[in-house]
């Protein structure tokens, strides 16, 4: 039986990425490019290269075998039917991958929409991915958006699991950040898997995800990010900040849909769209910022020393101008502040810096290389 616990396993390593914008497969021709700023990489159903269904790299069914790559900055769709396990003789679909062009009142997205399926199988575990690697793995500033619709979720029996997974991995496929649902957890609500493990509730239902809700994911920091859930029915937005777990272990390069359980159309013979999971609109946005940053250098002479370590005590006690913006719960601040990685500033990140200048202890959880912070000024001519 496949749980979420099966799927949440992250582990990566983290590098700096450079401006190349690779453009097809990873093999293909590398064209150099100015492409801090701007979108960088953008596809929706509607694309043409979707106009004869959705296609992908290790296919499920001989129907979907293909390199649909449509829109831009990205790598074709890959399937990975090597962890995925679906049955068509009970399911309503003729593939577990598909585009809805006639959206019922289950999909909240419009058509067209990708959306995904599963069999009217309970107990084992019957699981559909499908996942979109990037052109260029995400760099501090980059924000990666999608539009989600997820259903209700109904067990087909009643010790059977069920849940949904918007995973965030390297391109050697560890995960670095999830964010799920499954029935019967943190009471059905979506929730966090990051560097404090996998059970931080959101608060958001997915009962409420069933009217559809935009996932925005911002990297912050290199190992820092900022998550934000906005209800499409005009609820207020939700955020939350945090560390990715297991820092140094690589670059964001991929994102993976998964549903396990759940059925699929009515949960019987008719595809009425009840059990599906559309998304839709991906998009990576950079701020074009290159801010870069010394981790924990709080008065910004470009080193690590003692001074550091005295200059957070006194604006934590005195007051004072922070380095990056202008609070210490503040994005850029935070990163490059929050020696502990914790997702705060406090005392004990003063003494975490003092207690490996002078008593051998760890680092600062960004490590002591510079590199860029987003929300920070650019300390580069500085930087040792």
């Amino acid at each position: 039986m496949l749980t979420q616990k099966a799927f949440l396993r992250v582990e990566d390593r983290s590098t700096r990425r450079s401006c190349t914008l690779l453009l097809g497969m990873a093999a293909a021709l590398a064209i150099q490019a100015e492409c801090r700023g701007g979108t960088v990489a953008a596809d929706s159903a509607s694309d043409p290269a979707y106009g004869d269904g959705w296609q992908g790299l290790n296919e499920v069914v001989a129907a979907e075998m293909g390199m649909d790559n449509g829109g831009f900055g990205f790598l074709p769709w890959d399937f990975e039917v090597d962890e995925g396990f679906w049955e068509p003789l009970r399911c309503p679909y003729d593939r577990p991958h598909f585009i809805d062009t006639q959206p019922t009142q289950f999909n909240d997205l419009g058509a067209p929409a990708f959306a995904l399926t599963n069999a009217n199988i309970p107990y084992f575990g019957y699981t559909t991915i499908a996942t979109r690697p990037f052109a260029q793995a995400l760099a501090v500033g980059d924000q990666l958006s999608v539009d989600i619709d997820n259903p209700v979720m109904q067990k087909l029996a009643e010790f059977d699991s069920v849940g949904f997974i918007i995973s965030l991995r390297s391109a050697d496929g560890v995960e670095r950040f999830g964010l799920y649902t499954t029935q019967g957890f943190n009471n059905d609500q979506w929730t966090i898997a990051d560097s404090r493990g996998d059970e931080t509730a959101t608060g958001f239902t997915d009962e409420e995800g069933s009217a559809g809700f935009k996932f925005a994911f911002k990297l912050t920091g290199e190992e820092a990010y900022q998550l934000t859930i906005t209800p499409h029915d005009g609820g207020a937005p939700l955020t939350f900040e945090g560390m990715l777990a297991k820092p140094g272990k690589g670059e964001i390069s991929k994102i993976r849909f998964l549903m396990f359980g759940n059925g699929s159309g009515d949960g019987h013979n008719l595809p009425t769209g009840e059990r599906e999971f559309y998304f839709g609109n991906l998009m990576i946005e950079s701020s074009g910022s290159a801010a870069v940053q010394k981790p924990s250098d709080c008065n910004q002479d470009g080193s690590l020393d003692i001074s550091d370590g005295v200059c957070l005590l006194g604006r934590l006690f005195a007051g004072g101008e922070l380095p990056c913006e202008g609070s210490l719960d503040a994005p850029g601040t935070r990163a490059l502040l929050d020696a502990n990685g914790d997702a705060s500033v406090n005392i004990s990140d003063a003494v975490w810096v003092l207690g490996f200048l002078f008593s051998g202890l760890a680092p600062p959880a960004l490590g002591t290389d510079c590199q860029n912070i987003d929300g920070c000024p650019d300390n580069a001519t500085k930087c040792e």
